[in-house]
């Protein structure tokens, strides 16, 4: 997993989860290697294991909120893991406020991306690419702001 060869990996955490099935790093590890090999309906099954296993950990519930994300059919649950995600680990987690924004713009909830993108830049200053989330927010709140003057 380290050094991202998601391809051996896959194989190895499979067998450790049929070993230790309440292990949630093996599944939460499987979850993730699944998803960047674009198995996402695998990589959400084993990250729901992860969590259930595991409910309080920050990056478990992340990764679960992005995978749930992939599919449209998914995404209210996942902007609500996520949204969990950021009450509890508020700015330990920041990459959580950037998926969160992307799909409160997906669901055209303009006002709350901003918000989270705006927190994305306060809780990890060092985030590269500033000007164009600094761009996505004022297109946001531009676009929020058009929906309340309808």
């Amino acid at each position: 997993m380290k050094r991202q060869t998601y391809n051996s990996a896959l194989p190895l955490l499979t067998r450790a989860v049929g070993i230790n099935k309440n292990g949630w790093r093996g599944y939460y590890s499987l979850g993730i290697a699944q998803y960047y090999l674009n198995q996402g309906n695998e990589a959400t099954q084993s990250l729901r294991r992860a969590v259930e296993l595991n409910p309080e950990d920050s990056n478990v519930n992340m990764w679960f909120g992005i995978a749930l994300a992939q599919d449209v059919g998914t995404r209210h649950e996942a902007i609500q893991t996520l949204e969990k995600v950021v009450r509890r680990a508020r700015d330990r987690v920041p990459m959580a406020y950037f998926y969160l924004g992307g799909l409160y713009a997906k669901n055209n909830q303009y006002g709350q991306a901003a918000d989270a993108f705006e927190h994305l830049l306060r809780a990890a200053p060092q985030i590269g690419e500033r000007d164009k989330i600094k761009q996505l927010i004022e297109e946001y709140k531009e676009k929020a702001q058009k929906q309340k003057n309808k």
